[in-house]
């Protein structure tokens, strides 16, 4: 039968005298350096010459006995051996290891032996066999992007988020897009262009990068709790996305359910939930709620809830606070994606949505009352021709006006913790309404214990959780108002101030009212103002801005 002898390195000299005595020659050997690749089919004859001296007749024909029966052994043992070899080959390396060391020294320009051993049919057989590596799986994660190459861009918002069924979506820091995809072992196939919207934003360095590389990923892996893709340009290397928190997060309603669909809406600062262990608390626009709350897992439902029952004037308020309170006992589930809240009923239709609104801080900006609370009657809106309001410096002073006094004083602020007793101020003599307003306003500040700041909306709340008023972000401004009064038309004829943003700049009509400020004419005037929204809708014809005088900064008189 015929025996293959693979490639192979040099061999002992023992081992070659046997390839030559198994019918190879010496010749094969020295041409292919010891690589033999020769097919035997038959064990050859083999003819020994006597290089020793004569002897005798009897003793030459007893060496001729012995290495007779020698040479018959010799050639059953190889027989039997390539009987074996018909069910199993022998590797290079098996004939190597069964080998004595080599008694002579290769020469150097011989190569030297291979250490590993040579794929065979049946080694590549196997690995066919094998299965392939799974795919991953990254149905219902998120990932927020670290780097491009060597370029971190973890300041950039760029995330990558994908669903059960094959989508996936996310930001390229300016834009949203999305589309589908298949995983193929490691291989990473867009099946679909990706859809994008279109907008212009300051930096589109970090999108644009993001863009060339995304479009042509080749290969996924996942290595050390990294997301990591191949492309053209570069890694793009991922992190696991932070989410929020249900607990102890402060929850603004961005979306509310009509019945058929969730309605997307402007963040509604005034409409907010926090649960804290097993109770939940907020505002449902213009009442306070409460409850019991259970949640394990993705399960959650609210149990027990109740509300105060104050009159809000505003029909459109009523409505939307009346929506929340009737969906919150609807709740089955929830899902948190990075900073946004979705719940869902027992179908798994989506009720509500609520996003995580990180506070500014208190200090350095101007708060105006926009409405407040006195033992738990209706919401007293704040008055529209009177600015009440107080700001916060960085060294935890406070000052501003309760609406005919100004005052001042300490402010103690720790996390969600507030002190502003006691406060001093002005003696001015106050009409009886406004007078009775600055009170109100004097107590609930100096008793005001906790805030919760939603936005650009501040409530404060007394020990008992009782919310006592709440204040809005106002902006400021400078203008400068001219020495005359022009006559102009808006809903109906009217006078209007001369104003200007800057002082090099030419006048323009001003239609709206500046609270607190009395006009004289023959003079120039440089104002600080204030601007905010007034907490109840004005009517169709007036502006939906309040201006508020916070300081005459000059006053010149103009030359006739």
């Amino acid at each position: 039968m015929a025996v293959k002898i693979n490639e192979f390195g040099p061999l002992s000299a023992d081992f070659r005298l046997k390839f030559i005595a198994i019918g190879g020659n010496s010749g094969q050997w020295n041409k292919t350096y010891g690589r033999v690749v020769t097919y035997i089919d038959r064990p050859k004859a083999i003819h020994l010459k006597n290089k020793r001296p004569s002897r005798s007749w009897a003793t030459q024909k007893e060496n001729m006995y012995k290495k007779t029966i020698l040479l018959i052994s010799s050639l059953i043992t190889m027989f039997i051996i390539g009987c074996a070899t018909t069910t199993t080959e022998p590797s290079a390396s098996d004939l190597i290891t069964a080998e004595p060391a080599p008694t002579d020294i290769p020469d150097e320009t011989e190569p030297t032996a291979i250490s590993q051993e040579p794929t065979t049919e049946a080694d590549e057989a196997d690995e066919a066999d094998k299965p392939a590596a799974p795919s991953l799986d990254l149905g219902n994660t998120q990932w927020d992007l670290i780097s491009i190459g060597d370029i971190d861009v973890s300041a950039a918002g760029i995330t990558l988020d994908f669903s059960t069924n094959n989508e996936m979506g996310g930001q390229d820091g300016c834009n949203s897009f999305g589309g589908t995809y298949e995983i193929d072992g490691e291989q990473f196939i867009i099946t679909a262009p990706i859809r994008s919207t279109l907008m212009m934003c300051g930096d589109m360095a970090p999108s644009d990068r993001f863009n060339a590389a995304f479009a042509t990923i080749t290969t996924v892996s996942l290595n050390d709790n990294q997301l990591v893709f191949e492309s053209a340009e570069g890694k793009l290397a991922y992190q696991p996305a932070a989410h929020s928190s249900l607990q102890n997060t402060t929850w603004t309603l961005t979306g509310i359910s009509n019945g058929e669909a969730v309605v997307q809406m402007a963040i509604d600062p005034t409409i907010f939930m926090m649960i804290d262990g097993n109770s939940v608390g907020g505002n449902a626009g213009c009442n306070s709620f409460g409850g019991d709350v259970s949640f394990d897992n993705s399960q959650l439902t609210f149990d027990a809830l109740f509300a105060t029952e104050m009159y809000c004037a505003e029909e459109e308020a009523n409505q939307r606070e009346a929506e929340f309170l009737t969906a919150l006992p609807k709740v089955s589930s929830y899902i948190i994606i990075r900073q946004q809240l979705t719940l869902f009923n027992d179908t798994g239709d989506m009720i509500a949505t609520f996003s995580e609104q990180q506070p500014a801080g208190l200090a350095d900006q101007l708060w105006v009352l926009q409405q407040y609370f006195v033992g738990g009657d209706a919401a007293v809106p704040a008055p529209t021709d009177t600015l009440i309001y107080f700001e916060i410096t960085p060294d935890n002073m406070i000052a501003g006006n309760s609406g005919c006094n100004l005052f001042n004083g300490a402010a103690e602020i720790t996390a969600d913790m507030i002190n502003l007793s006691p406060l001093t101020t002005t003696r001015r003599a106050c009409p009886n309404e406004i007078g009775q307003i600055e009170t109100a306003v004097l107590n609930f500040l100096t008793t005001a214990q906790t805030f919760e700041q939603h936005d650009q909306n501040l409530l404060l709340f007394d020990e008992n959780q009782l919310l006592l008023a709440q204040f809005t972000q106002a902006e400021t401004q400078t203008l400068f108002v001219g020495p005359e009064q022009v006559d102009c038309e808006g809903v109906a004829p009217q006078k209007c101030y001369l104003v200007k943003e800057t002082a090099d700049a030419d006048y323009t009509y001003f239609y709206d009212q500046i609270n607190g400020f009395f006009w004289e004419k023959g003079y120039e005037y440089e104002l600080k103002v204030s601007i905010h929204q007034p907490s109840e809708p004005f009517p169709a014809d007036s502006s939906s801005l309040i201006y508020s005088l916070l300081e005459i900064v000059q006053q010149t008189p103009m030359s006739e």
